[in-house]
């Protein structure tokens, strides 16, 4: 006998004891539904506490580590060749000067100014890893170490 087959073994003899099957079981789907129910109903994982994951964060920072990621949102200003750009300039200048008064409006302006579809989700691109934005945009945020916001 395997260990793997002595351990079923044994689960499904618990199950008996606890009356999750009757002994008499020949379907094995059966047996391993019972098995399922049995560690279910007796195998408790405690979650940890907020200070226990952050001891455990300090001591493995290593774990945390999932490559180059950030979290980025922004607002375009998009410029094409018709565009009047000192205008655009103004105007997302206006912007971040509001925004540095007041950053939580920015999901509201990302709304409102944003040429980019995004900006019905607050401006928010999600996570974004290396290649997967054009260079300038994609240089500016892993240079800068945007934070996620």
């Amino acid at each position: 006998m395997t260990k793997l087959s002595a351990a079923r073994e044994q689960l499904r003899q618990r199950a008996v004891a606890v009356k999750l099957l009757d002994g008499a079981e020949k379907d094995e789907a059966e047996i391993d539904n019972a098995i399922e129910g049995l560690l279910a109903r007796e195998v408790v994982t405690p979650a940890p506490t907020d200070e226990e994951r952050r001891r455990y964060y300090e001591k493995h920072p290593h774990e945390s580590i999932c490559g180059d990621l950030v979290h980025a949102r922004h607002i375009l200003f998009q410029v094409t060749p018709l565009t009047a750009v000192p205008k655009v300039r103004a105007r997302a200048e206006a912007a971040l000067n509001e925004l540095l008064r007041d950053p939580e409006r920015f999901a509201a302006m990302a709304a409102e100014l944003s040429n980019c579809s995004s900006g019905r989700h607050g401006g928010n691109l999600g996570q974004i890893g290396p290649g997967d934005v054009v260079p300038e945009f994609e240089q500016a945020l892993f240079r800068l170490g945007i934070p996620s916001a």
